[in-house]
């Protein structure tokens, strides 16, 4: 090679390296095939967001030690045309329930509840089934919605006025006057027998937080999970600068409608702790980016070798997972302690995570043990159908792109030497 090339390749470097300095989150290069394969599936993703109408999708793939795959199109805020980035954050949705999970299980380990005792202990009144009021209901019950509550859809709470009432208003029956009413949220099985799917045990639960630690819930989760990872993740969007934020989309008449979600919290208005947290809405209120989602799954794949994750030592973190319920719920066919299982990202593969759906909004958060990989999908808008299984169409179409990638990815890998 010519001292003139070796020069040149030289200088491509270094221009390389100071256009793309260092991150926790390093793009590795690829190979000719893989680099092929990667531009391939950015042209088949182009085509579904245009099948599917749209407002912006987000997607990464990542393995233990970097971000392998991302993609970013169309806009976070659709009137400024301000365009949509890894780096946007949007109200995420059920996988806001992870971390409430993560929270009570660290909880646990810190010694503050048990996830065996009655909820009622927590509360502080009489927290049970009126239709079977001499079983207690514990807390992993609403971890894995079990605890009897019928499944939202059959409430009709979620715009109600109820839903912002004291919890101790809603739930305790010692007022004979209540009874009726109070009757019509829960089912006639007993506590801890069958899975339905309830946004209000993750209310209640993060009620019991405050609670116990006597401080508010954001602010505690941001101490205990988000900050020592050096993320922005709230459950406060007054936090975040504008700039950051992504809207989610309804398309109506063929028209794209931003949805009004935004939670914003006065830290000078007082409030009891623990009294109701739909101020948060802890259920899917979590703001966060698919950057910082990433980071989290890179984490959880290098659980094994840290033996941490967010202070949860791993065989914590583990029970979380294992404690598992095969349910008749076609949504969720297995789920465990504010965790998802699925095998129909890929057949007979099983990722772990969680779902998400709300304002026009759908997300994905799941992670292979298998494989040792991490994907993220978000999309703040667009027209989708139900398939009657786990994941609306345009998820399963996703999916399928994204899995077709990671073996094409698999098989060009270098073999060990």
């Amino acid at each position: 090679m010519s001292y003139k090339s070796i020069s040149r390749i030289s200088l491509l470097c270094l221009i390389y390296i100071s256009c793309n300095p260092p991150s926790p989150f390093v793009q590795l290069p690829l190979s000719d095939k893989s680099e092929t394969h990667r531009i391939i599936l950015q042209d088949k993703l182009d085509s579904l967001f245009h099948k599917y109408q749209c407002s912006g999708l987000v997607i990464t793939i990542t393995n233990k030690d970097s971000l392998i795959f991302s993609y970013a199109n169309g806009y976070a805020k659709m009137g400024e045309k301000k365009p949509i980035t890894l780096n946007t954050y949007y109200r995420i949705a059920s996988i806001s329930k992870v971390f409430i999970a993560l929270t009570i299980k660290k909880m646990e380990v810190d010694g503050l509840l048990n996830l065996e005792d009655d909820v009622s202990k927590y509360l502080g009144f009489k927290f049970r089934n009126i239709k079977n009021p001499m079983v207690p209901i514990k807390l992993k019950y609403l971890l894995n919605h079990t605890s009897s509550l019928k499944a939202d859809e059959s409430i009709g709470l979620i715009n109600g006025d109820v839903y912002r009432s004291p919890l101790k208003v809603i739930f305790d029956f010692s007022d004979s006057k209540n009874r009726d009413a109070i009757s019509s949220y829960w089912s006639d099985t007993k506590p801890g027998e069958e899975f339905a799917y309830s946004n209000f045990a993750y209310l209640i639960l993060a009620s019991v937080i405050e609670k116990v630690v006597n401080f508010d819930f954001n602010d505690y989760l941001k101490q205990s999970i988000f900050l020592p990872m050096n993320l922005k993740a709230t459950f406060n969007q007054s936090e975040l600068a504008d700039s950051l934020i992504g809207y989610t989309y309804r398309n109506i008449d063929g028209t794209w409608v931003a949805q009004s979600d935004s939670i914003y919290v006065s830290k000078h208005k007082k409030r009891q702790f623990g009294e109701n947290l739909i101020v948060y809405s802890p259920m899917g209120g979590l703001r966060i980016s698919a950057l910082e989602l990433a980071k989290i799954q890179k984490e959880i794949l290098n659980l094994s070798s840290k033996g941490k994750i967010f202070g949860l030592p791993e065989k914590s973190f583990r029970e979380l997972i294992l404690d598992s319920i095969v349910t008749k719920d076609k949504s969720f066919e297995i789920y465990s302690l504010g965790f998802h299982h699925t095998k129909q990202l890929n057949v007979g593969e099983k990722w772990i995570g969680h779902p998400g759906e709300a304002y026009g909004l759908l997300s994905g958060w799941y992670y292979s043990p298998e494989k040792s990989l991490g994907i993220t999908i978000i999309i703040p808008g667009s027209t989708y159908q139900s398939t009657q299984t786990e994941f609306y169409d345009i998820e399963k179409s996703i999916h399928s792109l994204l899995m077709t990638y990671i073996d094409l990815i698999d098989n060009h890998a270098p073999n060990p030497r």
